[in-house]
């Protein structure tokens, strides 16, 4: 029960950090092109 109570809470956290990260590259992205043209 609380095996899986954990498996659920970092399943969510590591969604919750894989969509800041990829949020933040596609922002840092987007400022560099704009940098460049």
């Amino acid at each position: 029960m609380f095996l899986e109570y954990l498996t659920d809470m970092s399943f969510v956290l590591v969604m919750l950090i894989g969509g800041i990260i990829a949020i933040g590259y596609a922002y840092f992205r987007k400022t560099r092109k704009k940098r460049v043209q």
